[in-house]
């Protein structure tokens, strides 16, 4: 169902950028959500700063420390920090439902995944289900849907589930943990040796985390992290090393 749903969603989209075409939310250039100079840009910046502590990091997005402290990730992976115009693609692909904004994000996402074992298994973080009625679609889902297509992987919706309607947006960082933990759960269901969660925006860190501790639990050896962007540690009021 998802390559018919999203297929069809997409093939859509093109067809109204035909008619009123997308504006590049990086340079404003016609005709793209986010054009490849931008892209390419983007990525030349080659964020490799820890997502818990914010010091600079040699294996993508996790420092030492903070692997050693949390114990749970093999790897987390970020495009970069929740700035400019990848900021505007964003927040206009989550709260606009710009559906053409999940293919530059997939693509740069798909950059920056590597050495991932060729059995993982691609699990979103599950949308909250006010948010799939209000965007029609289920954005972590199809982000994705895209990058399992780009790597040859495969995606698994049915693993995770929210057990509430609970919105995190605004949230303080302490009621983002405690929520979180009573937000999120796992079926009974058999979970693959290697996993890799998306999702869309890393705040404190707690939604990956809390995601990471309930796969490990159920018998996930190898647990990747990735998300999108960064909010910038300027902006986040959760102390350095919290988890969110």
């Amino acid at each position: 169902m998802h390559d018919v749903n999203y297929t069809t969603l997409l093939l859509v989209d093109k067809i109204t950028n035909a008619i009123a075409p997308h504006i590049c939310k990086g340079c404003g250039v016609t005709g793209y959500s986010y054009c490849p100079r931008c892209v390419i840009y983007t990525l030349k910046r080659n964020y490799q700063i820890c997502l818990y502590c914010g010091q600079e990091s040699k294996a993508q997005n996790i420092c030492k420390s903070c692997n050693k402290k949390h114990k749970l990730f093999t790897d987390l992976y970020c495009i970069s920090e929740r700035e400019g115009g990848l900021q505007h693609l964003v927040g206009d692909y989550k709260y606009n439902s710009q559906v053409d904004c999940a293919r530059p994000l997939a693509q740069m996402m798909v950059a920056k995944l590597t050495n991932l074992p060729s059995d993982t298994v691609i699990i979103p973080i599950p949308t909250v289900a006010k948010h799939l009625r209000t965007r029609g679609f289920d954005h972590s889902a199809l982000l994705g849907w895209l990058i399992a297509k780009k790597l040859g992987l495969k995606l698994n919706t049915g693993i995770l589930y929210r057990t509430d309607n609970l919105v995190q947006h605004e949230q303080s960082a302490r009621n983002r943990r405690i929520n979180i933990v009573q937000s999120l759960a796992i079926n009974n269901v058999q979970v693959p040796d290697s996993v890799l969660i998306i999702d869309d925006i890393w705040t404190t860190g707690a939604t990956l985390t809390v995601a990471a501790n309930l796969l490990k639990r159920a018998g996930a050896k190898n647990v990747y992290g990735a998300v999108v962007v960064r909010q910038p540690f300027s902006k986040n009021k959760s102390p350095a090393c919290e988890a969110k």
